[in-house]
Parts: C-alpha cells; structure tokens; sequence
C-alpha cells in the first residue's frame, strides 16, 4: 500500500517537474521554408510534427516537412552591419552560424539566405545606439549615448514612468545627446533610444536604464523673528518664530535650528513647530531655521530679519544740487551715521536718527564753499525681498546746518570785498528708497538713493544722494 502511494507521489512530482519546464523553458525560432519565422515554446516534439505554444498563449502543430531550421538559443532580430574584408559592406539578419559560416537575410521573413565564410568577415557590428546613460535633476534628465555603425538620420527617445506599461510618444534628436524636460521630481523613469536610418528603418533600441529625478527643496521658511514672551512660570524667554514653510513635490516634516560657530553652523535643535526657545547664553543673531522635507533633505537658510534690536551704520555718500542750489555748488561728498531701532511697535517698522556732513565746491565766482550738517529723524518700514534681502522705503524729517564762504564785490565790481561767511538752521525733508542685505552675525549692507528739499525763506533747493553703507544690528 504504502510502495503505491510512492508511485503516485513520484508520478505527480515528475508531471509537475515537466509542465514547469514546458510553461518556463527558453524560447525557440522555427524557421519554415516559406521564410516565416514562427517564436514560442516547443511543447512536443515527434517524427512527424512538432507542437508549439506561441507568445499568445496558442497551441500551434507545424509539419516537419515545413521546417528549414530550429534555433534553440537567443536570436538578435536586428538589422546589423557587415563588413567584409575585401571592403565591400551590406546591413542584413543574421539568422544562424556554426563554427566557420554565417547565414543571412537582407529581407528577415523572406527565403533568400546568404551563407558567408568566417574568414570572409571583417567585423560585424549592431545598427542600435549603445551606452545609454542619463543624469538627472529635478525636472529633466541629460541623456547621452554612443552612435552605431551606420549612418542615421535621427534618433528616438522612448522614456516612461517605471509603473507604466508603454512606452510614451518619442521624442527626436539629431545627435548623440537629448535633454528630456518637464518630467516629475522625485520619480523613477525607465528610458531608451533607438536609430533610424535614412530609408526611415527603426533600429533595435539601446540598453534600457532607470533614473530617478532629483529631490525638489523645500521653500525655505519666511519671516523669522525673534521675540520675548512671557512663560508659564512669568519670566520672560526668548523665542524664534517663522512662517511655515511647504515642500513643492511633498511634505515639510520638520524645521532644524542651527548655530553659526567657528567651525560651521552646528545643529542646536529641532521641532515640528513654527517656534524655537533660545536657550539662555546664546545670541538669536547666531542662529537659523531650515525647513526638513519627507526626504530628509533641507531648505535654504533662513535667519532672523525681525525682532526687536538696534542698528547702527555709517554711510559713505555722494549729492547732487539742482535748480538755484546747483548753481551754487559742484557735487557734494560725505556721509551719515545712522542709529535706528526696528521692531518694537510693529514687524519691519524702522525708526532712526540720522547726523552727517558734506562738503560742496562752489561752482559760482562768488561761491567758495559750502558745509551741509543734516540731523534728520528717519521713519520707515522694511519689506522682505528674497533670501537675507530686503528693501526699506523711508522718509526723513529735520534740520540743517548751512555755512556758506563766498566773495561780495563793489558796485559794478569796481571794488572788491574781502570774504564772507553766512549761516543759517534751515528745514530738511527727504523721501529714501534702500536695498539691504543682512549678512552673518549681525552685519549688513544697503545701498540706495533720496530726493530732498532744503527750505530757505526765498525758496526750496532741491537735491539727490546716493549712498553705500554697513552697519551691525544689536538685537535681542
């Protein structure tokens, strides 16, 4: 009983050993003698007919009678170039060789063969482009491959997304290179190209390669700030905060801070927030924020443009006088010193004091000199541009200090008058539109223009600077 169901056991054991290999063996080439070419799986083979299973999954019988040859191993159904050695050259099929011939088809599913000796052939070489290599970005890929042997016309490159079946539409190129645009980030891409020749002939395609395009940064985070808060406990702590930032192709999962040491920024914390206590000890102008995506990649950096601080800078300038006031005077060059606050009433709210001098050549016969002391009150409110940049529209309001040197003459210049000075406390207002950029540490810089009046009683005199400045911010 028990040799019985050994038996069986065997039986069903061998029968499922032969259905696998029958289901799974390698492909075969039936060559019929009509020239028809016949690719599948050899299920039986007997004296009379052969039976085989077609890619469409058909059970087909084919007289032995029908056949000119069997291939058993993997075969290049590509046109290829061949090159003799007595210099003529032709692009065929190869459809079988042996140790000392090749046998060829110019047209594949037609009879007509050629059989050339070994020794005949100088090399034969594959009509398809080869090296197929890419480099990514975010939204495109650089493509670059090497030509075949043959002429070509143009080139297509076949690219789709790795979890879809078909290929998309191609695209054309003339060369041996194709930059292919406006692809997703983030996404892994299957890619090849193929040839085509002057009769319009496709070419088998090239190795086949995946790509993955690159990571999109997160947008770094705006508007940050430092502030002082009242805790829990009543004692006040000092915190960071900013605006939360968004991942263009996925999602921020947290932000870092970091500290700006002698070796580098160095990681001080991090948070799911939009908030950060500042430990006791250390400057807020020390620190920045960048946001983390779900790829673990990081933002630009932020630092902080608000809060509440004080400023001070010097600004090297050059004025220009116009109307009655240019006929005075030649171009003026000096400066101011600023000392402002910002912060304390509102974000990006500026308010300052403004002292300077300037010296003006005089530019009349009678005019030698002349001294412009400005102390003016300066009101204004600071936008965010784009990274550590930003632009401040301010007015300024005030008094200044006029000495003048000039020359008095007689009636019809008969008699000359020694020198003679005037001074005089005369209103000042001024409209200034400034670019500034913070950099590390405290320090900035700006740069900018104003257009100001100098009242007198007969009349206002109009004029224009232009400065260049730095300065450092104290801020808490």
């Amino acid at each position: 009983m028990k040799q019985r169901y050994s038996v069986i056991l065997i039986t069903i054991i061998a029968v499922a050993i032969v259905t696998f290999f029958q289901q799974y063996s390698f492909s075969e080439h039936v060559f019929l003698k009509d020239g028809s070419i016949i690719n599948g799986t050899i299920v039986r083979d007997a004296a009379a007919t052969i039976i085989m299973r077609t890619k469409d999954r058909k059970l087909q019988t084919i007289p032995r009678g029908n056949i000119l040859r069997i291939l058993y191993t993997q075969l290049n159904m590509g046109k290829i170039h061949v090159q003799m050695r007595d210099g003529k050259n032709f692009e065929a099929y190869i459809v079988d060789e042996d140790q000392k011939t090749y046998t060829f088809r110019k047209v594949l599913e037609s009879p007509d063969e050629l059989k050339v000796t070994r020794t005949e052939v100088l090399f034969i070489a594959e009509r398809n482009p080869s090296g197929l290599k890419g480099e990514p970005d975010t939204n495109e890929i650089e493509l670059s491959w090497y030509p075949p042997y043959n002429r070509v016309k143009y080139y297509l490159i076949y690219h789709k997304e790795k979890q879809e079946k078909e290929y998309r539409q191609p695209e054309k190129s003339g060369s041996t290179s194709y930059t292919l645009d406006d692809l997703k980030s983030n996404t892994t891409y299957a890619l090849k190209t193929t040839a085509v020749d002057d009769s319009g002939e496709e070419s088998l395609p090239s190795n086949e390669i995946t790509v993955t395009t690159k990571n999109i940064l997160p947008l770094r985070p705006e508007r940050v700030v430092a502030k002082e808060i009242t805790a829990g406990n009543k004692a006040m702590v000092r915190v960071m905060e900013w605006k939360s930032s968004r991942d263009p192709d996925g999602t921020v999962k947290e932000y870092r801070v970091y500290r700006d040491t002698n070796k580098g920024p160095v990681q001080l914390g991090k948070t799911t927030g939009t908030s950060f206590e500042v430990p006791q000890g250390i400057r807020t102008r020390e620190l920045s924020v960048r946001a983390v995506d779900d790829m673990g990649d990081e933002s630009e950096t932020s630092r902080i443009k608000g809060g509440r601080g004080i400023e001070v800078g010097a600004n090297p300038e050059m004025m220009l006088a116009f109307g009655r006031f240019g006929d005075l005077v030649r171009m003026g060059y000096g400066g101011t010193v600023v000392v402002g606050a910002y912060g304390f009433l509102l974000y990006g709210l500026y308010g300052g004091i403004d002292a300077g001098y300037y010296y003006f050549p005089g530019d009349d016969t009678d005019v030698d000199r002349l001294m412009y002391v400005p102390i003016l009150a300066r009101v204004g409110y600071r936008f965010d541009l784009w990274r550590n940049l930003s632009v401040q529209p301010d007015v300024s309001f005030g008094y200044a200090f006029l000495y003048i040197k000039y020359s008095s003459s007689g009636p019809y210049g008969i008699e000359q008058v020694s020198k003679r000075t005037k001074k005089a406390m005369e209103p000042v207002f001024m409209g200034s539109l400034q670019v500034r950029w913070d950099a590390a540490a405290g320090y900035y810089v700006t740069t900018g223009a104003s257009c100001g009046f100098i009242y007198e009683s007969s009349s206002a005199m109009p004029f224009w600077t232009f400065r260049i400045g730095a300065g450092y911010r104290f801020g808490i």
